[in-house]
């Protein structure tokens, strides 16, 4: 059931046929051709008779029932719920009653095992506001109370978007892409066609482009803005990705010799031993038998609430989804501040310019926002900063050129629906040649050694997802001199074992499954919302005798 809310033809002078339907309406019939065929009823002459009375009840129907209708609806407001007019109503359960019969003896029929488009119900409504109230009574709406809502079946049941209490999914389908478009994208079947020498990798082209308008010297590092083929490989590397199952690459000769050669990537996939280069033989399976899918809600959590939702679930409910927060401690945006420093030092190496001592303080003032500290304690967080910051540069200032990466956006994948979206500190080369990825801790507050290894190696998936490379260490990099810093090899089972528990975070998430831990724990002692879930045992109470 699809809402078009404008006029689902090409008009006059949009290169197309005037009255031409839009090809993915319904098929490739004109709006005359519909007509003729049945498909869109002239009210003149009845094909099933059903009125109870001698009143022609449902000629002119939008001016019968004109006024009972809104015109337009204030910002903010919905329709949600809003019974229809009764004319109304009865027109549609009346024209329903009809097409009901014809889709039977459609579904019935060789037309259908042929697989030729099924009648199409189509109802022309007098404006969009309208159109909206139509669509929900037709096929389904989501009804709010309070703070609960649920989904409401459509009242032609052929037509409704929900089934069993959720919204069916839209119809399988192929989805034709860029490779650009697929970021973030996975399907059990994918097909990158035209594996073609200067087709993939693309050639670069001549002729006028961006370096004809602006300077390529006012550009740092211009060339990357060409294009290389390392930058065609990891378009490739995410092509290839997008595949949970099956994958199939395929060659032929274009129309011109520029294209007549295979793909280097074509080749260097069939080399792969684990790569087929004919068809397997087609197995013969039972075909399932065919039922609604339910669209599962997207599920997008960032690096932080990950980290809670691996701490406690029930911690992250109340703070994400009840709205509990924290009191704003006084220091709140120190670290926030020492992170801003860091980013720029590190942004600056990238460009062969590399942060002095000398500068420490100015990039300490030009970052430092703590709103909420009184001024001594604004100064003691300068002076912790500065320090902080004096410290590193001591004792990293001679890598800061290995800076490979700093806050990069990531996003990792795990599961249909399921993203992890945020940002890593750093990643730098070593000078044992081996990639790591870093994260900067600024004060001494703990957090359970196991989630912070977890969210590391989320970090890890996260580069490896950006760049098609594995990442060779993860570290935590405390600023704050009381604390120590922490370095370890990334461990390939843990790597998997994470994407398990991403995956089985958002299905909980999804069913709300969210509770709190059995008794009082490590993550209890430093949960600032622990009073809201749970008594405080005894044996962690002061005594008010001593």
């Amino acid at each position: 059931m699809y809402d078009l809310s404008a006029t689902p033809f090409f008009l006059k002078g949009s290169g197309y046929p005037e009255g031409y339907l839009f090809p993915w309406v319904v098929s490739d019939f004109s709006l005359m051709d519909a007509i003729e065929a049945g498909i869109v009823k002239i009210p003149r002459v009845p094909v099933d008779d059903d009125a109870t009375g001698e009143e022609v009840a449902y000629l002119h129907l939008w001016s019968k029932v004109g006024a009972e209708l809104p015109k337009r609806l204030p910002k903010g407001t919905t329709l949600a719920g809003q019974g229809l007019p009764g004319a109304l109503e009865g027109a549609l359960r009346s024209l329903y009653g009809n097409y009901a019969k014809a889709f039977a003896r459609w579904e019935s029929s060789d037309a259908a095992a042929r697989g030729e488009t099924p009648p199409v119900f189509i109802v022309v409504c007098n404006n969009t506001t309208v159109s909206k109230l139509v669509y929900d009574f037709v096929s389904g709406f989501e009804q709010t109370m309070g703070r609960v809502s649920a989904l409401v079946s459509g009242a032609l049941p052929l037509f409704s978007n929900v089934g069993d209490g959720h919204w069916l999914a839209t119809p399988d389908a192929v989805t034709i892409a860029t490779v650009h478009q697929a970021k973030g994208m996975q399907w059990p079947v994918v097909f990158v066609p035209a594996l073609r020498k200067n087709r993939f990798p693309s050639k670069r082209q001549g002729g006028i482009n961006v370096f004809h308008v602006i300077p390529e010297n006012a550009v740092p590092d211009a060339e990357r803005y060409r294009g290389t083929e390392a930058d065609e490989a990891r378009l490739f590397y995410v092509a290839v990705t997008r595949a949970q199952k099956y994958l199939a690459l395929s060659f032929s000769p274009g129309g011109s010799s520029m294209y007549a050669r295979r793909s280097v990537f074509f080749d260097l996939a069939t080399r792969n031993p684990n790569v087929l280069t004919t068809p397997p033989p087609a197995r013969q399976v039972a075909r399932l038998e065919p039922r609604p899918r339910h669209e599962l809600p997207d599920v997008t959590l960032s690096f932080s609430e990950l980290k809670y939702l691996f701490e406690c679930p029930y911690q992250f409910k109340l703070r994400f989804l009840y709205g509990f927060n924290p009191p704003i401690h006084e220091a709140l945006g120190y670290g926030k501040s020492v992170h801003d420093v860091m980013a720029e030092i590190h942004k600056r190496a990238i460009d062969g310019d590399l942060a002095s001592a000398a500068e420490v303080a100015d990039l300490v003032d030009r970052h430092l926002n703590v709103p909420f500290a009184y001024p001594a304690l604004r100064e003691q967080l300068r002076d912790a900063a500065r320090k902080a910051v004096s410290r590193y540069l001591a004792e990293n200032r001679g890598t800061l050129g290995q800076t490979l990466y700093s806050e990069q956006q990531v996003q990792v994948r795990v599961a249909p629906g399921i993203t992890v979206d945020g940002r890593i500190d750093l990643i730098r080369r070593l000078d044992t040649n081996e990639t790591s990825i870093v994260d900067f801790k600024s004060t001494e507050r703990a957090q359970a050694e196991e989630v912070t290894r977890d969210q590391l190696h989320v970090y890890a998936l996260g580069y490896q997802d950006l760049t098609g490379q594995r990442a060779d260490l993860v570290e935590v990099l405390n600023l704050d001199e009381r604390s120590r810093s922490t370095r370890e090899v990334v461990d390939e089972s843990l790597l998997g074992d994470i994407q398990d528990k991403i995956r089985d975070a958002g299905e909980a998430l999804r069913t709300n499954d969210l509770p709190r831990h059995r008794h009082w724990c490590k993550a209890c002692v430093t949960c600032d919302l622990a009073g809201i879930c749970r008594d405080k045992p005894a044996w962690r109470r002061p005594d008010k005798n001593q």
